[in-house]
């Protein structure tokens, strides 16, 4: 059991894998918030050879255990509120997709029917998509 509730990304990218820099970073953030950390545990979701390193080296008394089953676990239960905010992504998506095929005929380029989607969900309210978006012809 995770006495010290913590998963962390120590960067907050996904651009890679984090530098020894951007995690003793991170680390200097965490203790201000949360102490010590001295005979805790924390739960960490991603671990490379190189977070592993430093995070011994700057919680050198801290036991870091694999938090990704239990971050799983967490993404099943689902708050009223990311219950609502999944109701509105799903229905900007499927407007989206509906102006996509308004705007398929014979000579639209991929690219102009990406734009029509695209342009779609930021007009609803999107910020970003949590994906690649792509389209693609025979």
């Amino acid at each position: 059991m995770l006495r010290t509730p913590a998963t962390s990304r120590a960067t907050g990218t996904t651009s890679g894998p984090p530098s020894s820099g951007a995690i003793r970073r991170w680390t200097r953030q965490s203790r201000s918030c949360s102490g010590s950390c001295t005979g805790s545990w924390w739960g960490v979701d991603i671990y490379t050879p190189t977070i592993a390193r430093v995070l011994q080296e700057e919680f050198p008394k801290t036991e870091f255990v694999d938090g990704y089953s239990i971050l799983l676990r967490a993404k099943v239960i689902k708050t009223e509120d990311e219950i609502g905010c999944l109701k509105v992504a799903n229905a900007i998506t499927e407007a989206a997709m509906d102006a996509a095929l308004r705007v398929l005929r014979p000579g639209v380029r991929e690219c102009e029917v990406l734009a029509v989607a695209w342009y779609t969900m930021t007009a609803l309210g999107s910020e970003w998509t949590q994906c690649a978006n792509i389209v693609c012809s025979g």
